[in-house]
């Protein structure tokens, strides 16, 4: 019966082999799943390279709150602030991306919720000795993202306003994006866009995002 004595062996055998058959198959996956193609921090700057069109934004410090409630933040955001010529419309836009795999955006988001001490807030700085705050943001003056499909811009990402919506407080809200069907192009770009009457004043119904970044799936060759 010495046989049967060796079955064991062949099966831990058999289960070593298909372990091992799994892993180097998973791994790839794992690999692939996680491929970044745009990330910016904004630090020390914004990364020119990742952006195709900026209007109406700029890397600063504005925005991260100082009030007691806040988690304490460094570093630059981009925030969409405006420009003489062209206060209200504020975008930035990525370089193209090959999205055809789908993928995930994640950023952060923060809304201003300051006002000017002439209208009865408190005034804060970051840059200029109190000439500058992250001006209070309000209903339909929001953010949205948005991808091109060759003919118009279509919004997917809408983020509300509203004081009990996440956006507009002490603190930054993660976002997380599905890249929708519709964006699963070659040479897609995404777009986020405050406008096109956002404000008569540069400065004025203050956002700002930071840590974008983009991870596609690649298609298999």
């Amino acid at each position: 019966m010495g046989w049967m004595k060796r079955k064991p062996q062949v099966r831990s055998f058999l289960g070593k082999t298909l372990i091992l058959l799994l892993v180097s198959f998973l791994i790839p996956l794992a690999i692939a799943a996680a491929a970044v193609v745009l990330e910016d921090d904004f630090e020390p700057d914004i990364d020119g390279s990742q952006w195709a069109q900026l209007q109406g934004v700029r890397a600063s410090t504005v925005c991260n709150d100082q009030d007691p409630g806040a988690i304490p933040r460094d570093g630059n955001s981009l925030v969409f602030w405006g420009t003489a010529e062209n206060p209200g419309e504020r975008y930035a836009v990525t370089k193209p991306i090959d999205a055809r795999g789908g993928g995930t955006i994640t950023f952060e988001l923060r809304y201003g919720d300051e006002q000017s001490a002439e209208n009865g807030g408190d005034e804060q700085s970051a840059e200029n000795g109190g000439d500058e705050w992250c001006d209070s943001t309000s209903e339909g003056e929001e953010l949205v993202l948005q991808y091109f499909n060759g003919e118009e811009w279509v919004t997917f990402g809408f983020y509300p306003a509203g004081t009990s919506q996440g956006y507009r407080g002490d603190n930054y809200a993660l976002v997380t994006e599905q890249i929708p069907d519709g964006a699963k192009l070659e040479n897609v770009q995404f777009r986020w866009y405050q406008g096109p009457n956002v404000a008569d004043n540069v400065g004025r119904n203050t956002a700002a995002i930071d840590n974008v970044k983009i991870d596609v799936v690649p298609l298999e060759e």
